[in-house]
């Protein structure tokens, strides 16, 4: 049995966060600042060469519609760098986990002050895992993840842990030790 100890801080919520947001955000980021960029060009050119011509009522009216895609993509762009969703799904900062890997079942346990939840999965109804320099991210769901440290260890080493999700998992592990985190 492998078992790791978890309490949940800053760190591992941010470091979370960049894991599950880096490729996506950034991807997102491009594409609507080219937009933005391009719409303004368009629109100085539009009122240039344009808006002087004898149809600039109709001119007038594509530089609303235009106003308001450069508005609606320029409050895309915020709300992705301010990320009011970061905290959304991650655990509060100083909870206490405990996971234990089996050779047949995940299990987690959550402790909290007034209560205690125990969740057990089977491997094959993981949704993923992934191995980074710092952690692994353990997939129940989709969009659901519990992360421990390569330190968080009580019984049984990292090593062993990425043996045993290489064996139980291996169509869904990947060891992605390129990035930062």
């Amino acid at each position: 049995m492998i078992r790791a100890d978890v309490i949940y801080t800053g760190r591992y919520i941010s470091d979370s966060y960049v894991y599950n947001n880096k490729k996506q955000c950034m991807r997102s980021l491009i594409l609507w600042i080219a937009e933005v960029v391009f719409l303004a060009v368009l629109g100085v050119w539009a009122l240039a060469y344009l808006g002087h011509s004898a149809i600039s009522v109709y001119i007038k009216i594509a530089l609303v519609f235009y106003a308001v895609s450069v508005f609606s993509n320029v409050k895309k762009i915020i709300k992705l760098l301010r990320q009011p969703k970061v905290m959304e799904n991650t655990p509060p900062a100083e909870e206490k986990r405990e996971f234990f890997f089996d050779d047949d079942v995940f299990t987690f346990v959550k402790r909290g002050t007034i209560s205690e939840v125990k969740r057990e999965f089977t491997y094959q109804n993981l949704y993923a895992a992934t191995e980074t320099n710092r952690y692994f991210f353990i997939h129940l769901y989709k969009h659901t993840v519990c992360i421990i440290g390569k330190n968080d260890f009580s019984e049984g080493t990292a090593l062993q842990l990425r043996e045993l999700l290489v064996q139980k998992m291996s169509d869904k592990f990947l060891i992605d030790t390129e990035g930062s985190i």
